[in-house]
C-alpha cells in the first residue's frame, strides 16, 4: 500500500453500551482512533418503498491492518459522513483490510 494514496482521515467509533440509574441499555459511540484511509469505491442507489424514496450509499476504505476495527463499528469521514462497518477484508499480502461500508441515516 503507498501512503500517497491514503489522503482521507476517518474517525473510528465503537460502540459501548451504558446503562442509567433505572437500567435502561444506551448504545454510545467512543472515538477510539483516527486513521488515514483510500476509498476504493463510492456507490448510491434508491429505493422506492411504500410510496416513499429511500437512499442507500455505500463506499469502501483501505486502512493498515495495524488499525483494529471490527464490524459493527462506525467510522466517520472528516468533514463528511458517518458510516457502519458491514464487513471488514483483510489482504494479509499487501497490509491492509477493506471496509465495506453504508452510510448511516440518522
Amino acid at each position: 500500500m503507498k501512503a500517497g494514496r491514503l489522503k482521507y482521515k476517518l474517525i473510528v467509533r465503537r460502540p459501548v453500551v451504558t446503562a442509567n440509574r433505572f437500567g435502561e441499555k444506551s448504545t454510545v459511540w467512543e472515538r477510539c482512533a483516527t486513521v488515514w484511509a483510500e476509498r476504493r469505491k463510492l456507490t448510491g442507489s434508491r429505493s422506492d418503498e411504500v410510496g416513499e424514496a429511500f437512499a442507500d450509499y455505500r463506499t469502501e476504505w483501505n486502512v493498515r491492518d495495524a488499525h483494529h476495527i471490527e464490524e459493527g463499528w462506525r467510522v466517520e469521514h472528516m468533514g463528511g459522513h458517518l458510516y457502519t462497518v458491514v464487513s471488514v477484508i483483510p489482504n494479509i499480502d499487501r497490509g491492509f483490510n477493506t471496509l465495506v461500508c453504508e452510510r448511516v441515516n440518522e
